[in-house]
């Protein structure tokens, strides 16, 4: 649960953060470039934000109905619990599976259907709403989004999983600054006149 506490504290101090950062590594020349990067990252980082909190409610009213159906015991507590694990890739709703099971279990509920359908909701998470919801939320891909998330968890575990779409994101916002930078850089540069031909009689 570490890293939601560091996005909320981000997003309700990093502008301070950030400033602080900026007087210190930018000049005169480039504060006014870098406090613009900065502001895109921040509201990307907002976005991020949102979406996961989109997919941790989904969680929990999914859950919550579920369990209300299937008249298990403490089904409201069990479903937040669901949507809190949320924030944490792969390991969230392993938790939040092997809880309710064992809930089930020790009450003698539907365990077996309430495993069953949360296996399917996993799926339709992973592969169908958690692409859609973040990456409208990014201006990502769906299959994009898929695809960085796969090659995070490839390359860097459960931390590559949940840091790959923020972080192309960010690259993704960085590249756009610097490229509409250099365009704007262009434009205001003088052209050098063509000379003209002087044709002999």
């Amino acid at each position: 649960m570490l890293i939601p506490i560091l996005g909320l504290f981000l997003l309700s101090d990093g502008e301070k953060l950030a400033n602080g950062i900026i007087q210190l590594v930018s000049t005169k020349e480039t504060s006014a470039e870098a406090r613009a990067l900065v502001a895109d990252l921040n509201d990307m980082l907002r976005h991020y934000i949102r979406a996961k909190v989109i997919l941790a409610v989904l969680s929990l009213v999914f859950c919550s109905v579920v369990m209300l159906l299937l008249r298990y015991p403490h089904a409201l507590a069990l479903g937040l619990l669901a949507g809190a694990l949320e924030f944490i890739p792969v390991a969230g709703w392993i938790t939040a599976l092997a809880t309710i099971t064992a809930v089930g279990i020790a009450t003698h509920s539907h365990w077996i259907w309430m495993a069953a359908l949360l296996g399917l909701w996993r799926m339709v998470m992973d592969y169908a709403i958690a692409p859609r919801v973040v990456g409208h939320e990014l201006e990502m891909h769906p299959l994009l989004a898929i695809f960085t998330v796969m090659v995070g968890g490839a390359v860097g575990g459960i931390v590559g999983i949940y840091l790959s779409v923020p972080l192309v994101a960010a690259l993704r916002v960085i590249w756009r600054r610097l490229s509409s930078s250099q365009l704007e850089k262009a434009s205001k540069t003088p052209k050098a006149m063509n000379p003209i031909p002087i044709v002999s009689p």
